[in-house]
């Protein structure tokens, strides 16, 4: 069973989250390595 978090931004499209990771549409799926590092990003 793959292992994942879900993250749910509370000030929506104003998040830091969202503008630390570049989030432009939703869903938007980063693969990461085990050290956290982004390998790869999709935008749907």
């Amino acid at each position: 069973m793959p292992l994942w978090h879900h993250i749910q931004a509370a000030g929506q499209w104003d998040d830091d989250i969202v503008k630390q990771y570049n989030i432009f549409g939703t869903p938007t799926i980063y693969v990461l390595s085990n050290k956290f590092k982004i390998l790869r990003r999709v935008c749907q």
